[in-house]
């Protein structure tokens, strides 16, 4: 059979040679051209056979046999021709990879491929297992059937072997650099990785936490942009000076962690150069000294890694104990290998500047330590021994001339062997002491503040409050403090239901909240209180606990409820009063105005106030505005206050008439801020003045008239007095001579009428006397009342019916402005009337003095009078007793207001029956 290519040419022959040879001779020209041409190809066929490296074979598309095959394949499968013959190839497949094989088969079979490339196993007659890689194609008819396969089979196991080999040592390198990453992702220090230009190429977790941003996020950064500036100068320069001989250095740096704070690390930089000395890398490690952490379960750690890599791997040995090495020497702690009886083995300094904090020991810790601390130290020793425990204490000793505090860790290391970690903790010591400082200073301003803080753990329900919450809360905090369910009973019943919707909605949104809320103690006492919290959620988004404060707020709502109260007050007595207030801010320009100040200008208080020129031009009223204007910038730029009256035009057209005062309000700078002023609806007032103006004129009229009508009638009325009394003198004079006074009843009418007309003509020169004072004009002079009253008790004490057994209590009078004539009469009627009416009296006495208002007083002990008649003291001709009891026209009363009334002032009296009466005069 003969494979053709494309171009007809015969590749590849197959048959028996010895039949082709014979079919020879009946071959014509052309086809014994192919004939040799054939001979020639299955030469070369059998050529490639031969060949002693690769298997060769041509198998059955049916029964899957090997029908030819050469030397190479045998040996590669361990059996003999005459046994492969016998077998197929699925025979002598790994049972693993059958599946695989025959599928493949399988599809070229059905056209759908030309034929396979795979690994796959065989199993020899001997029964190993080797790798073989097989290339299969079929051989189609000329119908495109296929005929028969050929493959070609290589033995790679040894290339498998060594592929395997390699793939273990590759796993066992990733497992070694895995376990490498492992103890540096769980250092506590940072690590880190960085090329030149400070790119990042690695961190560890502890670096990944404390910027806030996972590994991914970090690698490819640029550390100086997260350097703190002030330090950013500093340590470029030092990496600038880095080379092979200077290959490293120490850094302090402070930057800002994830969670806000800043923290202080100090960083050992080691620089990586290449095989020319040009940095390539720089390798880093840093201590965070923010938070002093125990260092020994790094130490121990490192010490099982090393034990562990000796065991498992010898050969790595000198690797981990450099790496080790490497370690300790960047630890700020003095390292001890002692014996149990203090006996120093080694001694490693710290490599740092820490190393200054330490005195070497030679031979044995009875170097550096007092025989008290040896004790303590040697015990401890004893103790990690016996137990197999690591021992921690601290002790306090002088070096250097100073007291340092050290932290001594013990682990026993061997048998007879101590590692012992000493640690310079003299600055942890002071932040504790100033950190309880801090504590009790914040205690304290809580207290003061009455500000508390607490916390919640929303995943374990924890509680912690501070001291103060305690007190707001009224609760003993040996009881503890209360589960959030519990928290509802110290909560008022009306605002639990409104507190929880608060805080539930908080946690679900993860949002600040802020709420007031009232707090009941058991004895019933109710505190206000205002409450922030803050949501912490975790990288999920989920709420997990909330912190926050709490501040006593009960003074503010007792001082908010009074002034509301107050508020309410002021502007019931704004309305009630009719005052208004108001306020300009001159740098803003804002005028505010209350409720009352809006009823006054007729709008409504929803509205806003008016500018000032829309007061001028809505407003104020056109005649007053000029007034208006020129008083306010008078006052702003004299720096006084003002006050003034002028009209308002409500927008119904009502006319207001209004008092208005202002303030001007100075900074410390002396410069004007705010006017403040009120504003008074005196419109009634105006009213009833012009209405009392208007009676008054007209009772000054009326007294006008009635003073010159009493004038001219007493005056009239003296000549026919006098006419009566002559005629009754001279009718008693003409009885006398008829003897008719002889009559009783004739002498008796006669009598009467004579008092009568001398009643009469007293009552008309009191109505004069009246009529005078009222129409004389007053002489204004400064007077000392004392020495009117010292004239008028002298003038009394002169009257022949002057009773002597009276005594007079002068006390502190005042001096005024006034006609003395006529203050002279007032004290002569109103001591007068004192004398007189206290005369029944057996101890009759007068006090006159001033009040410190400069009201003047005079009381006596006399009959006294009742308060229901107490306004007709003062009325012309008006009489409390009967001329009987006391003689009197009941003029000199009205005469004494006429006078005082003269003056501006006023007078009035009180008096009991009995008890006297008092007379208080204010000028």
């Amino acid at each position: 059979m003969v494979l053709k290519a494309q171009n007809g040419y015969a590749i590849l022959c197959f048959g028996i040679i010895a039949e082709s040879y014979d079919e020879s001779a009946s071959l014509d020209g052309q086809n014994m051209d192919n004939f040799e041409e054939t001979k020639q190809n299955e030469v070369i066929l059998r050529l490639f056979y031969d060949l002693p490296f690769i298997g060769m074979a041509i198998t059955s598309p049916e029964t899957k046999r090997w029908v030819r095959f050469n030397d190479r394949l045998c040996e590669i499968l361990g059996y003999s021709r005459e046994e492969l013959t016998e077998i197929t190839w699925t025979e002598i497949t790994h049972p693993d990879d059958l599946d695989r094989d025959i599928a493949e088969f399988e599809r070229v079979m059905r056209g759908e491929s030309e034929g396979y490339v795979m690994d796959k196993r065989f199993i020899r007659k001997d029964g190993i297992v080797i790798d073989a890689s097989i290339d299969v194609k079929p051989i189609r008819k000329e119908d495109g059937s296929i005929d028969f396969f050929v493959a070609t089979v290589q033995d790679i196991s040894d290339r498998k072997r060594a592929e395997a080999k390699q793939k273990q040592a590759e796993q066992a390198l990733a497992e070694s650099e895995e376990r490498y990453r492992q103890v540096v992702q769980t250092q506590i220090d940072f690590v880190l990785r960085s090329h030149p230009d400070t790119t990042i190429t690695f961190a560890n977790e502890s670096l990944c936490r404390a910027l806030g941003k996972p590994l991914k996020q970090v690698i490819g950064l640029k550390w100086i942009d997260f350097a703190d500036p002030d330090d950013l100068q500093g340590t470029l320069q030092k990496i600038s000076m880095l080379s092979p001989t200077n290959p490293s250095f120490l850094a302090e740096n402070h930057d800002q962690r994830a969670d806000g704070q800043i923290g202080y690390t100090q960083w050992i930089n080691q620089g990586v150069f290449d095989e020319r000395g040009k940095l390539i890398e720089i390798q880093s490690a840093g201590r965070d000294i923010t938070a002093l952490k125990l260092l020994e379960l790094t130490i121990k750690r490192l010490n099982e890694e090393l034990e562990t890599r000796i065991e498992q791997r010898t050969a790595d040995l000198c690797e981990s104990e450099s790496r080790n090495f490497a370690i300790i020497n960047t630890l700020p702690d003095l390292l001890l290998l002692l014996k149990p009886d203090g006996t120093c083995l080694d001694c490693i300094m710290p490599s740092t500047f820490e190393r200054s904090k330490y005195i070497p020991i030679q031979n044995h810790i009875s170097e550096v330590l007092d025989p008290e601390i040896l004790q303590a130290q040697l015990k401890g020793f004893e103790t990690a021994i016996a137990t197999g425990e690591v021992q921690i204490y601290e002790h306090r000793l002088t070096k250097f001339g100073k007291t340092v505090h050290e932290e001594v860790r013990i682990a026993p290391y061997d048998k007879d062997k101590l590692l012992v970690i000493v640690r310079d903790i003299t600055d942890r010591k002071l932040a504790e002491e100033q950190l309880l400082k801090s504590d009790t200073h914040l205690k304290s301003a809580q207290r003061i503040s009455n500000l508390g803080s607490w916390e919640f753990d929303l995943q374990t329900g924890g509680v912690i409050w501070s001291e103060e919450v305690f007190r707001i809360f009224g609760r003993d905090p040996a009881i503890g403090t209360p589960t959030y369910a519990e928290l509802q009973k110290s909560l008022h019943s009306n605002d639990w239901e409104y507190f929880d919707r608060v805080v539930q909605n908080a946690i679900a949104t993860c949002q600040p909240y802020e709420i007031e809320y009232r707090i009941c103690w058991a004895d019933g006492t109710l505190i206000y209180v205002l409450a922030r919290g803050e949501i912490i959620c975790d990288r999920l988004g989920k709420a997990i606990q909330i912190i926050g404060t709490i501040l006593d707020i009960s003074d503010r709502k007792l001082a908010e409820e009074l002034l509301l109260k107050s508020d309410t007050h002021l502007k019931t007595a704004q309305r009630i009063g009719k005052l208004g207030s108001w306020e300009f801010e001159v740098t803003t320009g804002k005028l505010t105005w209350s409720d009352e100040i809006f009823r006054i200008y007729g709008l409504e208080p929803s509205a806003n106030p008016p500018d000032y020129d829309q007061l001028q031009q809505l407003y104020i009223h056109p005649e007053d505005w000029q007034h208006f204007d020129q008083t306010v910038q008078s006052a702003m730029n004299l720096e006084r206050s003002y006050d003034l009256e002028h009209r308002i035009i409500q927008p119904n057209g009502t006319l207001i008439y209004v008092f208005a005062r202002g303030e001007m309000i100075y900074n410390s700078s002396g410069q004007l801020t705010h006017i403040i002023g009120t504003a008074m609806d005196i419109t009634d007032r105006k009213l009833a003045e012009a209405k009392i103006l208007h009676t008054a004129n007209q009772l000054a009229n009326t007294n006008r008239e009635l003073e010159s009508f009493s004038y001219s009638v007493s005056h009239d009325l003296r000549a026919p007095l006098r006419h009566m009394n002559g005629f009754v003198n001279a009718l008693q004079q003409r009885l006398k001579k008829h003897e008719a006074l002889n009559d009783p009843k004739v002498a008796h009418y006669l009598q009467v009428i004579e008092k009568s007309s001398q009643k009469m003509g007293h009552l008309i020169d009191g109505l004069l006397t009246l009529s005078r004072y009222g129409r004389r004009p007053l002489e204004s002079k400064q007077i000392s009342i004392r020495d009117l009253v010292d004239e008028a008790i002298e003038i009394t004490r002169s009257d022949s019916h002057h009773n002597h057994l009276v005594e007079f209590a002068i006390g502190d009078l005042p001096t005024t402005v006034g006609d003395r004539t006529l203050l002279q009469q007032v004290f002569r009627n109103l001591i007068g009337n004192a004398v007189k009416f206290s005369r029944n009296q057996p101890q009759p006495y007068i006090e006159i003095d001033s009040l410190p208002d400069q009201t003047i007083r005079i009381k006596d002990n006399g009959v006294g009078f009742q308060m229901e008649y107490a306004d007709k003291l003062f009325g012309a001709f008006q009489r409390l007793h009967s001329d009987k009891e006391f003689e009197g026209t009941g003029i000199g009363l009205a005469i004494v207001q006429r006078i005082i009334q003269r003056h501006g002032g006023s007078i009035w009296a009180e008096g009991y029956p009995d008890q006297g009466a008092t007379f208080f005069i204010k000028l």
